[in-house]
């Protein structure tokens, strides 16, 4: 066997070993992280979930959740999904006389603060981003 066939059969095999090293580093480049920093400044408990989107984008499932009692402030999540699907926030409050509300996350952390234009249990709910 001569040289040169010794030295292709080396450097193929350095060839396969390097992209089987960089799978990983592709697969991650598809993932990213999502996760809600929430101020709770209504005067009842919030309950605060985080959806992971299907790649579909027909489904989703519970990937984080954390109740917050009135004043207060929690990280939820982080969570690792796929970057194509997303996730979104789901925010209730018990009793709510509307539907919870849903908040698109863009990867990384919301900065949100929960607010009621009033003090009673039946005021709607709104959503602020802070800055």
């Amino acid at each position: 066997m001569s040289i040169l066939a010794v030295r292709s059969k080396c450097l193929a095999r350095a060839a396969r070993l390097c992209a089987l090293a960089a799978f990983p580093l592709f697969l991650a480049a598809c993932q990213a992280d999502y996760a809600a920093d929430i101020h709770n400044q209504t005067p009842q408990p919030l309950y605060a979930q985080i959806m992971a989107k299907s790649n579909d984008g027909k489904s989703a499932a519970l990937a984080a959740s954390r109740r917050l009692g009135p004043g207060d402030r929690a990280l939820v999540g982080p969570i690792r999904t796929n970057k194509n699907a997303g996730a979104y926030l789901v925010l209730d409050t018990m009793p709510n006389p509307t539907r919870p509300l849903t908040y698109d996350l863009q990867p990384g952390t919301a900065f949100l603060s929960v607010k009621q234009d009033s003090l009673s249990n039946d005021a709607p709910m709104r959503v602020e981003e802070k800055r």
